[in-house]
């Protein structure tokens, strides 16, 4: 039953906005190097950054600027990433 596509319902988006999880640095992460999967893993955390179902759109791609362990990966942060998979 049903069309098999998953889909957020509306009562379900606050829960996901505050417990979904997104991409973060699972090592230091320095300005200009090409990501890598190994580079990356999916928590959750604050600020949410890329979500966790886009982390192979960021592999090979360039860091702009420096990152922490753990630090959420920010959109602006990456070189070349796409939002939403609109390029």
């Amino acid at each position: 039953m049903g069309t098999g596509i998953k889909t957020m319902l509306p009562c379900e988006k606050a829960c996901h906005d505050k417990l979904g999880k997104s991409v973060v640095a699972k090592v230091k992460i320095s300005r200009g190097t090409v990501l890598t999967l190994d580079m990356l893993t999916v928590k959750v955390t604050e600020p949410m950054g890329v979500a966790a179902e886009d982390i192979f759109q960021l592999v090979g791609k360039t860091v702009k600027e420096d990152m922490e362990e753990d630090d959420s990966v920010l959109p602006e942060v990456v070189e070349g990433y796409c939002k939403k998979r609109k390029c």
